[in-house]
């Protein structure tokens, strides 16, 4: 790992102690990098620091970051030595942070200037360890819409380990929990084995959002959304890979673990646990039709008989990108699903 810090540090007045950090894994996303940086610098009453670490981009962002690290002593350049994934990279940004509070910020999206302020205050008020705000989407031609649509009290409330397991099955219902983006107090990653997953490459954040709160941590949902959610349009296929899929089921094998070693586990988990072997078998039955090996598919299919009823989605999909264009989906996303 290689860092650039700002030459203005050493001639640089006293500042405030850092507030937060804001960690932005970026690999190749220089379209939207610019803003998405300025929209953490220019957070209102607080003293941020911008952690940027780039892992392997070949389109110019090392360039942009390196010359804004120089000129200004709030913006941070880390490098990873190798493509890591967005788990890897933040997790390089955990172990730099200065701040109190850490903010995940996806190298796409943007946040209103009075976020930072407004959860940690909650947080503060409340005794939370970690916050989470609604989220705005919003993207070319589409209506920006709220993700939550009211289904948490205006006064906020706590999101619970029973509440994130029935809300976070895959493909279902209810607005996935996975999807918000919780600021984080330091005091959660003490503990070194609470970092993100790095073979992760798809539910990174839905995976240590579950071992924190099986670990007591207080999670608080503030409705009013100051996180802005832009989305991609992208096929389920490229978004969900067996690959990826595979590697979830084999980190929710560990989840599982941990949390039979402390009880019996709830009911909505095993609602979860069928909910992602039903994706798992959506998706390599997927890929299997577009190889012609029709018999793997069916036997695939046979092994979760439930997944068929997933093949719907696509049709729905395609409805929904003409009339209303509102799920909050990104190239490496799926309904239902957290990065």
């Amino acid at each position: 790992m290689s860092s650039i810090k700002p030459l203005t540090e050493q001639t640089s007045m006293v500042q405030r102690p850092v507030e937060i950090s804001f960690a932005i894994a970026c690999f190749n996303g220089l379209p939207h990098l610019r803003p998405a940086v300025q929209s953490a610098l220019s957070q209102t009453d607080i003293e941020v620091e911008v952690i940027v670490v780039d892992d392997g981009s070949s389109d110019g962002s090392i360039a942009y970051i390196r010359d804004l690290a120089l000129s200004d002593p709030r913006v941070v350049l880390l490098q990873t030595p190798s493509n890591m994934g967005p788990g890897g990279a933040r997790n390089l940004a955990i172990e730099e942070m200065k701040g109190d509070w850490l903010s995940v910020l996806d190298a796409d999206d943007l946040i209103e200037p009075y976020r930072s302020r407004r959860l940690i205050d909650a947080a503060q008020r409340l005794g939370a360890d970690l916050v989470a705000d609604d989220l705005l989407v919003f993207g070319e031609d589409v209506a920006e819409t709220r993700f939550l649509s009211g289904n948490w009290p205006i006064s906020g409330d706590w999101m619970t380990f029973e509440r994130y397991l029935t809300d976070s099955v895959l493909f279902g219902k209810a607005p996935n929990p996975g999807f918000l983006k919780p600021i984080f107090h330091r005091r959660l990653f003490a503990d070194h084995t609470m970092r993100y997953n790095p073979e992760l490459r798809i539910g990174e954040d839905d995976e240590l959002v579950m071992r924190m709160l099986h670990s007591g941590a207080r999670y608080l949902i503030v409705p009013e959304p100051g996180y802005r959610y832009r989305k991609h349009e992208a096929s389920i296929s490229h978004r969900l890979s067996p690959a990826n899929c595979g590697r979830m089921v084999e980190a929710e094998k560990a989840l599982r673990q941990r949390f039979e070693a402390s009880g019996p586990l709830p009911r909505a988990y095993h609602k979860r646990w069928k909910a992602l072997l039903e994706a798992q078998s959506f998706v390599c039955s997927i890929e299997q039709l577009q190889n012609r090996r029709f018999f793997a598919a069916a036997k695939t299919l046979l092994a979760h008989p439930s997944a068929i009823r997933l093949y719907r989605m696509p049709i729905f999909a395609r409805f929904q990108r003409l009339v209303s264009r509102l799920l909050p989906q990104k190239t490496d996303e799926i309904p239902g699903l957290a990065d």
